[in-house]
């Protein structure tokens, strides 16, 4: 692997098919496209291969691996918070792009709370503002 900055998270979960395609968005690594042929020559030089070595089959591999190294992470938060308060919740509020991050880290916890995806109750641009706005509550002290 690299140091450099060659791709983003965010083209693992695209090529997924966690995150839809965006071709006049060019706010990734190397300022191409959000796409889905884009993001696995940008994989491919993540793993420092010749992107016309890497298919399509081997990035949505390797994104898989990211993905779950990524749930890993916040998996194990998770399980400290829960820890720390003695307590699981019961219920999980999904919102923005890392709706399926959240699901998986959730599967890999082993727990079953009740999941409301605000990108079906509210639609997408009001999940993808909603983590903004709970920061901006809990910097207001609305929220603790």
């Amino acid at each position: 692997m690299a140091s450099e900055r060659f791709a983003d998270v965010r083209d693992a979960w695209l090529l997924l098919g966690d995150l839809p395609e965006q071709p006049h968005c060019h706010d990734t690594a190397d300022g191409g496209p959000s796409t889905a042929d884009a993001a696995r020559v940008r994989i491919a030089r993540t793993m420092l291969l010749d992107p016309a070595a890497v298919t399509m089959h081997d990035a949505v591999r390797a994104s898989r691996r990211i993905a779950r190294a990524q749930a890993g992470i916040v998996t194990r938060a998770a399980e400290r918070v829960a820890t720390a308060c003695g307590w699981r919740p019961e219920a999980v509020v999904c919102s923005g792009h890392g709706e399926a991050l959240g699901r998986l880290a959730l599967r890999r916890l082993g727990w079953a709370p009740i999941v409301v995806s605000l990108l079906t109750v509210l639609g997408p641009a009001v999940s993808r503002s909603a983590p903004a706005h709970a920061l901006a509550l809990i910097a207001r002290g609305e929220l603790p």
